[in-house]
């Protein structure tokens, strides 16, 4: 419908059957049209408006001004005279569709909508903030593109779909400040980064209250950082272990205030496990100081068969991000990675059947060191593997 015209052209031949004849009951009469006929021809006319949709009801009468139609006109006279009032409405309507409009009613589209495809080759490296996009689905496909720290703010809200077509895992920030500015934050859901395997897509809306982009969707493996958590039964070591102790009923471990306190536990990797998926750890804690504080996570990566339990050749270290920041006392988790994107560990890829022994450690680095214990909930910190 956009952009179609309608002039004397269009509909002469919807009348060209009723000119033969200006008295037989029923035709118009275009040749001589009298009085009686003028209210007639301005009905059917706005009939074939409507039919071309280009009116919500025929009852909106657009061609009523006898300057317009007048008696004796001839058919040729009549529609060249209806053509600036048609030119009109064409050019209403030509805007609507091919300007931004804020629609206030309920729309219905019985067919398809084409949507296209914008193809992001260029974008390269790491902790880039993706231009405004110009499409609603964006294909990203520089094979360097390594991690997206932020998109650009666009002027109102708006749904983006996120294609990866980088050939690799790609990692998306959870509200880097550091890589982004204001208005191009992209909050994940879990706390964390996560990562966006090859082909996945994510699903995100702009959120202008907010003023940041929120993952709402995906898939592919990883591609919601969600699902596969397994719980595990950590342990405190004889020497520098944290306390296992109770808090409101329920077991936990407290991490004094200026030691390198942790607990050790042992996970195996499920065979549904996909290679190349970045696992995680999910840490739940808090703290009744207002201060920061963070774990360092540690993965050994053990093959059975071929390494002892003691072996440290492929380890991995991370550090969470900061907890406390909800406030005192207030329970957090935080996701960890245990491998790099592409799933390896000291470059060892990362198989199902495989061991990973899991170190979590209270920090003491500057800016993250509460002065109260912190406590970690027993038997509920996960590990997710899809």
């Amino acid at each position: 419908m956009a952009g179609q015209a309608v002039s004397a052209a269009n509909v002469n031949a919807a009348f060209i059957s009723r000119t033969a004849d200006s008295t037989t009951t029923g035709k118009i009469g275009l040749l001589n049209p009298d009085t009686d006929s003028i209210p007639e021809l301005q009905l059917f006319l706005n009939h074939i408006i409507e039919v071309l949709g280009l009116l919500t009801s025929a009852a909106d009468l657009v061609f009523d001004d006898p300057d317009y139609l007048t008696n004796g006109m001839s058919v040729t006279e009549a529609l060249d005279a209806l053509d600036a009032e048609l030119a009109a409405v064409n050019a209403a309507f030509t805007g609507i569709f091919g300007t931004s409009n804020e629609w206030t009613g309920n729309q219905k589209f019985s067919g398809t909508v084409d949507y296209g495809f914008f193809n992001d080759t260029v974008t390269t490296g790491a902790d880039q903030v993706l231009a405004v996009p110009s499409k609603i689905i964006v294909r990203l496909q520089n094979g360097t593109l390594t991690s997206v720290s932020g998109i650009e703010s666009p002027a109102a809200t708006r749904l983006l779909v996120l294609l990866n077509d980088t050939g690799a895992a790609l990692v998306i920030k959870d509200f880097d400040t550091v890589n982004a500015a204001a208005g191009e934050y992209i909050r994940t859901g879990v706390n964390n980064d996560i990562t966006m395997q090859d082909q996945s897509a994510l699903l995100l809306i702009y959120d202008e209250t907010a003023a940041l982009w929120q993952i709402v969707g995906g898939s592919g493996s990883g591609g919601s950082g969600s699902g596969g958590g397994t719980a595990l039964n950590f342990r405190a070591p004889v020497n520098d272990g944290a306390v296992l102790d109770e808090d409101s009923g329920l077991p936990v471990f407290s991490f004094e205030s200026g030691l390198l306190q942790k607990i050790t536990g042992l996970v195996q990797v499920p065979d549904s496990y996909n290679p190349g998926f970045q696992p995680y750890i999910r840490i739940p804690s808090y703290c009744a100081s207002a201060d920061n504080h963070a774990y360092i996570v540690r993965a050994t990566l053990i093959k059975p068969t071929l390494q002892a339990i003691s072996d440290t050749t492929n380890v991995r270290t991370n550090t969470s991000s900061d907890f406390g920041l909800a406030g005192s006392g207030i329970l957090e988790t935080r996701d960890v990675f245990l491998t790099s994107v592409a799933g390896e560990i000291n470059s060892v890829a990362v198989l199902a059947g495989d061991y990973i022994k899991l170190e979590i450690i209270r920090t003491t680095a500057a800016g993250v060191e509460a002065t109260a214990d912190s406590k970690v909930l027993h038997e509920s910190i996960g590990v997710f593997f899809s």
